[in-house]
């Protein structure tokens, strides 16, 4: 998957659109590791 932007995009919209890729997947019971938002979450606590 590819996120794209018109420029500005920050931690906030990153996670809102990592949230809404792992909310599709769910609701459309596609099976995919969940975790992703926590993994970025921690990555950025970092970084």
């Amino acid at each position: 998957i590819r996120i794209g932007h018109l420029g500005d995009f920050n931690d906030p919209m990153l996670l809102g659109t990592l949230s809404s890729v792992e909310m599709g997947l769910s609701l459309g019971e596609i099976d995919y590791n969940s975790g992703g938002v926590k993994a970025a979450m921690n990555y950025l606590e970092k970084n």
